[in-house]
């Protein structure tokens, strides 16, 4: 497969690549994960959470790259939920009001991470499924008390 990256006067600069393999996850995914963005920081403060929506991989010049298309959960702020010591995420959003669609190596993903929805002063419905939580709450918090080797992966 030719891609075409740019097109001038000068000419086209074209990549070759071939497709490998694409593992789609699906719309209803609720896969989160953290990805390591600064590993200089510790805890939450170097990754992100991630909504994992496909993996794919391509080969360029004969060397295979892992990745996967993601949605970005970013921070609500710089501290824990004071009543819980959780932090809290949401989804990351375009000027447009979209999900923010990233692309990233597969390389940076660290581990699964757990989202607990920050529910509010109401109720749920009684027939509410958790296939849907990702999409029906505004905020999250990021359950380090999974397991412990995300509490000592998230604080530090």
């Amino acid at each position: 497969m030719h891609q075409v990256i740019s097109a001038g006067l000068e000419g086209s600069i074209v990549r070759e690549f071939e497709q490998h393999q694409v593992f789609v996850v699906g719309d209803d995914s609720n896969d989160t994960v953290f990805v390591e963005l600064d590993e200089t920081q510790e805890g939450l403060l170097g990754m992100v959470v991630a909504r994992i929506h496909l993996f794919f991989s391509f080969l360029y010049r004969q060397k295979a790259h892992f990745c996967a298309l993601v949605h970005w959960y970013i921070r609500e702020s710089d501290e824990r939920d004071e009543d819980t010591g959780m932090w809290t995420v949401r989804l990351e959003r375009t000027r447009g009001g979209n999900p923010l669609l990233e692309v990233i190596s597969a390389k940076s993903i660290v581990c699964a991470a757990h989202l607990l929805p920050v529910y509010g002063d109401s109720r749920v419905p009684e027939r509410f499924g958790h296939f849907n939580a990702l999409a029906a709450y505004k905020s999250f918090f990021v359950n380090h008390f999974a397991d412990h080797h995300t509490e000592e992966l998230i604080l530090g």
